[in-house]
């Protein structure tokens, strides 16, 4: 079965992610743009997501292979992204010199955005396999819509 609550507050900690990122950048931040607020978010979406398998085992109910290929390279690159921003939260120093942080800043955003719109994709398929009558009638499933 799957937590629809805790796909909700995956997702929250997601957009809350992007859009510090974002807020960053927009204000010309490129030292400590990645501050500990950051980490913290980071921390409660590990929280979530390392407790509850719900979506890491929503492959398994899809019989077609690519569909089931799709999700688990989804689901691993949000752990990816997260956990990347993790480590350059935590330096005490840029960890690479040769490397413009601006740069580095605008592809960890891009990054972060794409993987909210395939999060914000798989809820859709957990949404649409739940089917209609059973999304009508699940407070959790009802406000999932309203994010997609």
């Amino acid at each position: 079965m799957i937590n629809l609550e805790t796909i909700m507050m995956q997702e929250i900690k997601l957009q809350t992610l992007y859009e510090g990122l974002n807020a960053a950048r927009e204000r010309n931040i490129v030292r400590g743009w990645l501050n500990q607020e950051m980490m913290a978010v980071c921390e409660e979406w590990w929280a979530i997501t390392k407790d509850a398998q719900a979506l890491f085992d929503l492959y398994k109910i899809y019989n077609e292979s690519s569909t089931r290929k799709v999700i688990r390279k989804t689901l691993i690159l949000e752990c990816v992204i997260v956990v990347t921003s993790a480590f350059f939260i935590q330096q005490e120093q840029f960890p690479f010199p040769d490397i413009d942080q601006k740069y580095l800043q605008k592809r960890l955003i891009r990054l972060f955005y794409l993987t909210h719109q395939n999060l914000l994709h798989i809820i859709c398929l957990v949404l649409q396999r739940m089917g209609s009558p059973n999304c009508d009638s699940n407070m959790w499933a009802i406000h999932l819509k309203g994010l997609v």
